[in-house]
């Protein structure tokens, strides 16, 4: 079944409904977001729920070599790729998922860029966070945060965080608009 032009193989009905409801509010927002998403996504498929929090995921799609092996696209941001999502919960859990893994799909590069200054991993959440507030889900995300992997996610926006590198503290502050500032520097 397609919704908006990408196909959904969720097995669900409040799987497909929240990603029925997330691309609607995409749409009605952020049209050209919504573009980015139907050139890049091949299909939100369902994924078996592994156990440690994570509600889904996103993969660049391998490609057939002209010598018939698959090779990976590598880190692009304009390959196609498939979202996972792990379905069951609640319909606003779900859409808060579904919201956050499509914030990679749109993801760039200059996105990260501006997200920067902390652990690379965080960069890329708060850029997939940045963009489901942007649409309208900030209140879900801020939600569910509640019960994400903090080790993966990182911190909210407005919070400051320690990481202690070659013998010294760097201070770090996240802002609302999910940029990592370095604040201070001191000896441990």
């Amino acid at each position: 079944m397609k919704i908006h032009g990408i196909k959904c193989n969720l097995k669900t009905k409040l799987g497909r409904q929240a990603v029925a409801d997330v691309l609607a509010q995409i749409e009605q927002r952020k049209p050209k977001d919504l573009e980015r998403l139907q050139s890049r996504i091949t299909a939100i498929e369902p994924m078996d729920d592994p156990g440690d929090g994570t509600g889904g995921e996103y993969k660049d799609d391998p490609v057939e070599h002209e010598i018939g092996k698959a090779l990976d696209w590598g880190l692009g941001y304009d390959n196609p790729c498939t979202v996972y999502i792990v379905e069951g919960g609640e319909l606003w859990k779900l859409t808060a998922v579904v919201a956050h893994e499509l914030g990679h799909v749109c993801t760039t590069f200059d996105d990260l860029e501006r997200r920067g200054g902390g652990p690379d991993e965080w960069c890329g959440e708060m850029a997939a966070d940045w963009y489901a507030y942007r649409w309208g889900f900030g209140r879900l995300i801020a939600r569910d945060r509640q019960t994400r992997n903090y080790m993966h996610h990182g911190p909210a926006p407005g919070t400051e965080f320690e990481e202690q590198m070659d013998n010294k503290v760097i201070r770090y502050k996240v802002t609302r608009n999910f940029c990592i500032r370095q604040i201070g520097e001191s000896q441990p």
